[in-house]
């Protein structure tokens, strides 16, 4: 059971990359002109950085799951999910290209670039699991001066840019309904674990935790 609990985050990153294509297929018969470009430029681009965070669950797995998670790493999978994939299974409401476009590839790939720039910072205390690994130390250089959990940070403002690019109500209310508070979520039961780290109680009190003057 641990280890098919450790192989969730890989088997669900296999089966959402499967999912991104069909859908992307249906989805593309809608497309024309440059969003023809841009909505499969989006999905490469997206399948690319599933497939690129796929090496960190590959070395999870001999760990298995982690008790500590209490759900919320699978939680937080399928929100992310259902706010991708309802982007693409329904109508996008703008009908021309305009604002939309520059804005939400700003959002997308600025999103995916602080989160990737994240997790290079964190190192080997990164983890898709809530895990506090030996010698434990708090992060905070590079994008964790301004937020304490800079890659749900990026992950959130990447999602928000496929909102504003393929927008419908549906998606809106995945990423405001499940997304947003599944990382929310999230971020709490990591920091169970994370106020019991030396100086991290101050840094919390210094620094937001997931958008900088907000929350």
């Amino acid at each position: 059971m641990t280890q098919l609990s450790g192989r969730i985050p890989l088997l669900f990153g296999t089966l959402l990359l499967v999912l991104l294509v069909v859908f992307g297929y249906c989805k593309q018969s809608a497309w024309d002109g440059i969003m023809w470009w841009i909505g499969w430029g989006i999905l490469i681009i997206y399948m690319l950085w599933l497939l690129l965070e796929a090496n960190v669950a590959i070395t999870e797995v001999s760990k298995g799951g982690s008790p500590q998670d209490k759900g919320s790493c699978e939680a937080y999978a399928l929100s992310r999910a259902a706010c991708i994939l309802s982007a693409l299974g329904f109508e996008t409401w703008w009908q021309s290209p305009g604002l939309s476009i520059p804005i939400g590839v700003a959002l997308f790939l600025g999103g995916i670039g602080l989160r990737l720039y994240a997790i290079k910072t964190l190192g080997h205390f990164y983890s898709h699991r809530v895990r506090i690994v030996d010698n434990h130390q708090i992060i905070t250089h590079g994008p964790y001066r301004f937020v304490r959990h800079p890659a749900y940070t990026g992950m959130l403002l990447a999602h928000c840019g496929i909102v504003v690019l393929f927008f419908n109500p549906y998606c809106l209310v995945a990423l405001l309904g499940l997304l947003l508070p599944a990382m929310i979520h999230r971020i709490k039961v990591e920091e169970l674990y994370l106020y019991q780290l030396q100086g991290y109680t101050e840094y919390a009190r210094q620094c937001c935790g997931l958008l900088p003057f907000i929350w």
